[in-house]
């Protein structure tokens, strides 16, 4: 073999280690960063704390027992059922935040409906179907104590959060 063979097979050979070289480290790159999310989302985890809060939190729609002011979860104060209860409860006026609560007596078929952040929750609604905005929609069974009688419920939460 003489020498210009020898030359042009070795650079030959270079330039394909060279090309494998770079696709090897293309596809580790690739491999690295398929793995990793840049973005974290929240919102889901947002509906359910506010939905628990709304549940759990003596603060709000809970019924109270007033002698031992020990408070039950799960069952609904019906004389408290009302905005203004849930907006001094949770101060979501300055947040992107908004909700709709539907309380269903499951006995005599009668609903009441409140809202926190009303005018938000009507101006978000239609505008869930865009990725801006999210919707959550829970159903909850519950204890509905209207003065000293209990009946069975259902409170429905439909949650509207702004992603702005």
């Amino acid at each position: 073999m003489n020498k210009k063979a020898l030359s042009y097979k070795m650079l030959n050979y270079t330039f394909l280690r060279l090309a494998f070289i770079v696709i090897f480290f293309y596809t580790i790159y690739a491999f690295a960063s398929y793995g990793t999310k840049t973005t974290l989302n929240i919102q889901k985890t947002k509906d359910l704390i506010f939905m628990e809060r709304t549940v759990y939190s003596p603060s709000s729609f809970i019924y109270t027992n007033p002698i031992t002011q020990r408070s039950y979860p799960g069952i609904i104060d019906s004389e408290r059922f009302n905005s203004e209860v849930l907006e001094k409860a949770f101060n979501y006026t300055q947040n992107n935040l908004a909700a709709r609560f539907e309380l269903i007596n499951l006995d005599n078929d009668e609903q009441k409906e409140i809202y926190l952040n009303k005018k938000w929750y009507e101006r978000w609604q239609p505008l869930t179907k865009f990725e801006q905005y999210d919707k959550d929609v829970k159903e909850r069974y519950v204890l509905i104590k209207n003065k000293e009688k209990l009946s069975n419920g259902l409170l429905k939460f439909k949650v509207v959060i702004s992603n702005e």
